[in-house]
């Protein structure tokens, strides 16, 4: 369900890498543009059945956590871009 997300965040979204990273680094500073773009991913599920239900899988794992949905969705866009780098290390290594 990650993965699909991940690619529509990309999709709808390009600066979605910069702005969940700006959100992790400017910890003093609300993480509005990563806020609206989920907002904007929000919005067009009406129009795509399956990013509406990536983005109903966010919100039952961020209740079932205790989260915010958009802690949900910054952990899952965070772990998506760990997981391609850690692949991209080790085709580099190979």
């Amino acid at each position: 369900m990650s993965r699909f997300f991940c690619h529509m965040v990309t999709r709808f979204a390009p600066s979605a890498k910069g702005a969940a990273q700006r959100g992790l680094l400017m910890q003093d500073s609300a993480p509005v543009v990563f806020e609206e773009m989920i907002d904007g991913l929000v919005e067009a599920s009406s129009d795509d059945p399956e990013l509406a239900s990536a983005l109903r899988w966010i919100d039952a794992e961020a209740r079932r956590r205790g989260i915010t949905f958009y802690d949900m969705a910054f952990e899952v866009l965070y772990r998506h871009d760990v997981s391609v780098r850690a692949g991209r290390w080790m085709d580099a290594r190979n």
